[in-house]
């Protein structure tokens, strides 16, 4: 009977010792394996992993609760451009207490916030020369309207980037620049919004 089991192929033959010849042979057995739950390495990997995905679901919403809310859009019914020309007015009034770079950020946040609500372009979020090559494309708009729009452009960008003390009548050319463009800029003629 001995015989009969050592000739067993491997797979089939049975885990305990055999006996052949009279010799005893071990087989060869697998190293037993803990369960996955009692490896220290994988349980501190799992609570790592853990932790980075609670750490930027944390940061994700820190994030998203602490932007602004969106400031609401003047209804079409008012004179939008009046509230602008308000606003201008008010910038004007305090222009001489700004310094020139403040001043010209102001009054390029209030121009890309004009033409954010009267052309529907996310114009807060865009550089000069994207506005600029957006108000190329617009049909109708006056080549003096277009040349004051770009003067605006190239001084608010000269005085902000180059941070330098604009001259007085820099200062006043600013702001009558953009009065000059919240008074003629056109209408939008479709209510879709344009990036």
């Amino acid at each position: 009977m001995a015989a009969s089991i050592a000739t067993i192929p491997g797979p089939l033959r049975p885990a305990a010792n055999c006996v052949n010849g009279g010799d005893l042979i071990n087989d060869l057995q697998l190293v037993p394996l803990h369960p996955w739950w009692q490896r220290p390495a994988l349980l501190a990997l799992l609570v790592s992993a853990a932790i980075a995905f609670l750490g930027v679901l944390l940061w994700a919403y820190l994030r998203w609760k602490t932007q602004p809310p969106p400031s609401p859009p003047m209804p079409m019914e008012t004179d939008w451009a009046a509230e602008f020309q308000r606003r201008l007015a008010e910038l004007r009034s305090r222009s001489g207490q700004m310094d020139a770079y403040l001043l010209a950020i102001e009054t390029s946040r209030l121009i890309r916030e004009f033409l954010a609500h009267a052309q529907r372009w996310h114009a807060t979020c865009q550089t000069s020369r994207e506005l600029l090559a957006l108000a190329l494309a617009i049909p109708g708009l006056e080549a003096p309207l277009r040349h004051r729009f770009e003067s605006f452009l190239i001084l608010a960008d000269r005085i902000k980037f180059e941070q330098h003390g604009a001259l007085p009548r820099e200062r006043a050319q600013l702001l009558d620049d953009a009065e000059n463009l919240i008074l003629n800029w056109i209408k939008p003629t479709s209510s879709k919004p344009t990036l």
